[in-house]
């Protein structure tokens, strides 16, 4: 889930020795200044895969059992190939994408993705906390993406070796954090050749921990507090993951996403033309001043004077 601490804990596990791959890596942003360590073509893949069934990370789409066998997905196989062949051509590999935990049965469906996982969930009043000062969600809208990616991730990961963990773990006990995560990777074969101690590998990241430092009360649905319970019921290792039972969805969950990643789109389009209409009326701005300009310079030369500049100094050729 995004804002759970994905990227300090796949950086973590990169600087064990595992690498992110080929490819290009999604740039830093003012959210994360330090890095997402996100592959950009995979990450594009996730995108258009979810554009695909009418959603995007902000609202994801409705997908039903087997979805990833539908007509819609297989016409992405041929990309996400390319893609994953392009960043993750040897093993062994990291990949992080919070998107991933909807997306991922269409993956090992399309690359026969049978890795080991590792699962970090976050307090969903943290989670929803962090949303609104990133995105501005509401508390509703966020804890729903909460619920819908860690539902998700939990039965996407269905018979894989998986460690399941928390952010307070990795904020609480960075060094211990790490050194679980090492021992995980290594009883999978994974890090045979790591060069860095959980303690340094702990020691980089540190300064990428945020601990939230106030109390922000929400209130879950029922499903949402099962949710909660279950995955800490399921923290630790597991050599073939077996999902806890977490009941049925919030019952508005899916309407509300939807409508909400259609609120949302609205908005990215609103914004992307304001800031085309922004563009253009600086252009006309610029292309202005340079006639009034011009204008200016014309009269004073039809007129026996210097040129003057936009201040009404003579210009530099003309001063002494």
């Amino acid at each position: 889930m995004h804002r759970s601490g994905t990227s300090v804990a796949s950086r973590a596990i990169n600087l064990l020795g595992v690498p992110f791959g080929g490819g290009r890596i999604i740039p830093t942003t003012a959210a994360n200044p330090r890095g997402h360590w996100e592959s950009w073509e995979l990450q594009d893949v996730n995108n258009d895969l979810l554009a695909a069934f009418g959603g995007s990370w902000a609202g994801p789409p409705i997908l039903h059992e087997g979805w990833e066998a539908d007509e819609r997905a297989i016409r992405l196989k041929g990309a996400a190939i390319s893609a994953w062949t392009l960043v993750h051509s040897a093993e062994p590999w990291v990949w992080k994408d919070p998107r991933t935990c909807l997306t991922l049965p269409f993956w090992r469906r399309a690359v026969s993705l049978e890795g080991p996982a590792v699962v970090i969930y976050r307090q969903p009043d943290e989670v929803a906390a962090s949303l609104a000062r990133r995105d501005g969600f509401s508390v509703s809208v966020s804890l729903a993406l909460w619920e819908r990616y860690n539902r998700d991730a939990l039965m996407a990961v269905r018979g894989l070796p998986v460690l399941v963990t928390s952010y307070d773990q990795l904020t609480s006990d960075p060094a211990g954090w790490v050194a679980e995560v090492r021992t995980f990777l290594g009883d999978q074969g994974i890090l045979k050749d790591a060069s860095m101690t959980a303690a340094d590998a702990a020691a980089e990241i540190q300064v990428d921990l945020h601990r939230d430092s106030g109390q922000h009360w929400v209130e879950l649905s029922n499903s949402q507090v099962r949710l909660l319970e279950a995955l800490g019921e399921a923290r630790g290792d597991h050599a073939r993951f077996s999902p806890p039972a977490i009941g049925a969805p919030s019952p508005w969950l899916g309407p509300l996403l939807v409508e909400h990643g259609r609120a949302y789109d609205r908005e990215i389009a609103l914004k992307a033309e304001l800031g085309r209409a922004r563009s253009q009326l600086g252009h006309v701005i610029n292309m202005t001043r340079v006639k009034v300009l011009a204008y200016r310079a014309y009269k004073h030369v039809a007129n026996g004077k210097a040129p003057v500049g936009d201040r009404g100094d003579p210009t530099m050729s003309d001063r002494p």
